[in-house]
């Protein structure tokens, strides 16, 4: 494998934000994009090696190493390319604050895993479908 490969689909919230750094960035011919369908789909024993939380997105590195979690794959993604397309990033420690504070009340309480339980009403689940 000569280029990383994100895991990713065309929903969801954290897959969206690293296929967003790329694009921004112009990193199409850089990383390879993949579904989660691509490796048996994410409840499979093929993609649970790749993730064993069963999650997106997933980046797996020339290496064979995998990143998961989106922020963490963002941030590698932000950092390997970092000379490739606009500057992505908060330039004072105010701003880096900040940003870090907003991912978190995404990651916790906009995109948490609850969201996906049908018994729980998630801001998340709520935008994409009815609640009982």
């Amino acid at each position: 494998m000569s280029k990383p490969i994100l895991i990713t689909a065309p929903v969801g919230n954290n897959p969206a934000r690293c296929r967003m750094l790329i694009y921004y960035k112009g990193l199409e011919d850089h990383i390879e994009m993949k579904s989660p369908a691509d490796y048996g789909g994410l409840s499979s024993p093929e993609y649970r090696k790749i993730n064993p939380q069963g999650k997106m997105p997933a980046l797996i590195l020339p290496t064979g190493d995998v990143l998961y979690e989106a922020n963490v794959v963002a941030q590698y993604i932000n950092d390997k390319y970092s000379d490739i397309g606009p500057h992505v990033g908060a330039s004072t420690p105010e701003e880096r604050a900040r940003a870090a504070l907003l991912t978190q009340v995404h990651d916790l309480y906009i995109a948490s895993p609850n969201s996906s339980d049908p018994k729980v009403t998630a801001n998340q689940g709520a935008m994409y479908k009815p609640v009982d």
